[in-house]
């Protein structure tokens, strides 16, 4: 009796442990993966030996493959050679999670991949991924140092690095932006830092942008709170609205000669943004552009090809946060200069709160100076009609 007790046991010990290690391998997509409990590795390779695999993708993090067994214990994930794709939401909410190994076969990262992996520290991209997907490496609050994005990469999409708000944003302070991405994303129509590609990046100091780089979108790069420093390329045509708000860029801005468009707020509260250099050909400086930046100063020369002068441009809350340009020189074919036209409120106006400008020279052609425009230059001495 006892010897067949025995002889129970030791099969019941055996099945579980076989169940065990069972119960840590699975599948996605045409993928493997198996987790190493004692090392905390999770490790993704394809189903069969030697081709190829992509992971499935998912509609949320709850139905990702390791949310409810491993998303608070796995702390290391291993891509490995063979593997093509990260599926959306993949190891999206994966608290525990630090660092990721990428193998040279990836190429895609979908969207949310790695969304809310709030302990993620370090991520070594292979340089054959060619796409990063819409919030990636959303609310990735422990990412840090220096990022060096894939040379495969042409886009990067909007909230990729972004976070909710500055408390769930990266750590990164150094960007650097491969040869071949031609387009930032983000959001163009309001101001709000979760949509840009880097919003909330608050201790990003400083971008490296690539030449060929043509759009950067709204709110790209939108209460990055530290960035001091950042190259416009040759080649870029578009900044969208909000692109660079409250960003610290200290010293000079220099615009390339391809730049046709700044978008509204795209400037707006750089308060320690002190000079300006426009190249002619820029068609659309948009409403609220330069606002609130308290540190421009001396002579404003706008650009010939501009046709309006949108309402709040260089304005100011009031006279402490408003411009020290003391000089502005309007280019012929500038025909209107906005503000607001039924109130005595001077953040509306152009040049509202501009208290230390002396001299504006306006062109032939201006019909229209609206409401506000220079309400409340107290030092304004000279202007031509």
């Amino acid at each position: 009796m006892n010897t067949k007790l025995r002889l129970i046991c030791t099969i019941l010990l055996i099945l579980s442990s076989v169940l065990v290690v069972q119960a840590q391998t699975g599948t996605s997509g045409t993928c493997t993966w198996e987790y190493t409990a004692g090392t905390k590795t999770m490790t993704v390779r394809p189903t069969i030996a030697g081709g190829t695999g992509a992971m499935a993708n998912y509609g949320s993090a709850a139905n990702g493959p390791w949310y409810s067994a491993y998303r608070t214990e796995m702390e290391h994930l291993v891509i490995e050679d063979g593997v093509t794709s990260i599926g959306n939401y993949a190891a999206a909410s994966c608290t525990a999670l630090k660092d990721i190994v990428f193998g040279d076969s990836v190429k895609t990262i979908e969207g949310y991949a790695f969304s809310d992996c709030s302990g993620l520290q370090d991520v070594y991209f292979t340089d054959g991924i060619t796409r990063i997907g819409e919030g990636a490496f959303f609310n990735c609050q422990s990412l840090r140092g220096e990022l060096r994005l894939p040379l495969g990469l042409t886009r990067i999409e909007l909230r990729t690095f972004a976070g909710e708000n500055a408390a769930k944003s990266p750590n990164i302070t150094k960007v650097i932006v491969p040869a071949g991405v031609t387009f930032i994303g983000g959001y163009s129509y309001s101001d709000n830092p979760t949509l840009g590609a880097f919003g909330y990046c608050d201790e990003l100091v400083e971008v490296v942008l690539p030449d060929g780089l043509k759009e950067l979108d709204g709110n790209a790069f939108n209460w990055c709170t530290k960035l001091e420093e950042v190259n416009l390329p040759a080649d870029l045509e578009t900044i969208g609205f909000y692109a660079f708000a409250r960003c610290k860029l200290s010293g000079a801005l220099t615009f390339p000669t391809g730049l046709k468009t700044i978008g509204g707020g795209a400037f707006a509260n750089c308060t320690d943004l002190q000079d300006v250099y426009f190249a002619d050909g820029i068609t659309s400086i948009g409403e609220s552009a330069f606002y609130n930046c308290q540190s421009l100063r001396g002579e404003l020369r706008l650009p010939l090809g501009l046709t309006r002068v949108e309402l709040r441009t260089f304005a100011g809350d009031n006279a402490a946060k408003s411009p020290n340009i003391t000089k502005v020189i309007v280019p012929a074919g500038v025909t209107f200069i906005g503000g607001y036209q039924y109130s005595d409120n001077p953040t509306w106006g152009a040049f509202g709160y501009c208290d230390e400008l002396v001299e504006v020279v306006l062109p032939d052609g201006l019909k229209t100076i609206d409401g506000n425009a220079f309400n409340w230059c107290t030092k304004l001495e000279k202007v031509n009609l």
